[in-house]
């Protein structure tokens, strides 16, 4: 498994190197590989390794046992009475009550946070039988889940159909800013469009309100340092994880005319070069790497 992700890494490290030029392999490389293990490294940087304050928690108060069930419960569209406390526990140093509860084929597990009452994570056991759901509307059932429960302004960065069903990446977005820390991932069956899978610790841990100011390197100026082999087709801004802290950046949806995609990224305070990762698109989904 090492062996295939070094030879990935080595793979866009060339790509790269064609774009940027060969001084470039040597940046990507570090990026690719600056979490200490070259397999950490698997796309976008979630900015939550170890265990970390939660952002979103700050200033909340604890909330009951019963109140975290009603939590749990409001959001499985069932009552609290069936749902089984199973205790108390530890995600990512954050504490969590802990609940069960039968689910169409299977059983679901949620983890509502002790601070706040957040669903951190809810997982079912049932295994979809059929992916007769497209990609598009299962991408929609989860952004309505998202929206349902009082996530508002996130936008698919990322979906994988894996097997039977479909996972998404969602990230903050609001004012022409996407902040990639801010992350949520919804797995929806392919079989009904139903729950499978959420995990809202990264947003959890990440989500606070920054002041931004404005850029101090101008788009133009950010735009001759993208390559001239690769076409700029889209800007955004962007807030991304990196060295344990978040680096505010231009980011520039490319391609190189023979169907690569890139999202190159300029540090928006520096004027520096900052990443650039491969964006493979295909029939089963969109996956940053």
């Amino acid at each position: 498994m090492r062996k295939k992700i070094v030879t990935l890494i080595m793979a866009c490290a060339l790509a790269v190197a064609m774009i940027f030029g060969i001084s470039s392999i040597t940046r990507y490389y570090h990026t690719a590989t600056e979490a200490g293990d070259i397999g950490a490294y698997t796309g976008e940087d979630d900015g939550a390794e170890g265990e970390r304050a939660a952002k979103l928690l700050e200033g909340m108060g604890e909330v009951t046992q019963a109140e975290a069930a009603a939590a749990a419960a409001g959001f499985m569209g069932l009552r609290p009475s069936m749902l089984r406390y199973e205790g108390e526990a530890q995600r990512g140093g954050l504490p969590v009550y802990v609940f069960t509860c039968g689910a169409p084929g299977g059983r679901a597990t949620i983890e509502v946070t002790k601070t706040g009452g957040f669903i951190a994570r809810a997982e079912s056991t049932r295994a979809p039988l059929s992916d007769r759901f497209p990609l598009t509307e299962a991408i929609k059932e989860a952004q309505r889940l998202l929206r349902e429960n009082g996530f508002y302004d996130m936008t698919a960065t990322e979906y994988m159909a894996e097997g039977n069903t479909v996972r998404v990446i969602f990230a903050y977005s609001k004012g022409g800013v996407t902040y990639y820390p801010d992350r949520i991932e919804v797995t929806i069956g392919r079989d009904n469009g139903g729950l499978v899978g959420f995990d809202s610790f990264c947003y959890i841990i990440n989500r606070h309100e920054r002041t931004l100011g404005d850029a101090k390197v101008a788009e133009k100026t950010a735009r001759e340092m993208v390559s001239d082999r690769l076409e700029i087709k889209s800007h955004n801004m962007a807030v991304i994880a990196r060295n344990g802290g978040e680096i505010y950046c231009h980011e520039f949806k490319c391609e190189n005319g023979l169907g690569g995609q890139y999202l190159v990224r300029i540090n928006a305070e520096t004027g520096e070069f900052e990443q650039i990762l491969v964006r493979s698109e295909g029939e089963n989904g969109v996956a940053l790497r």
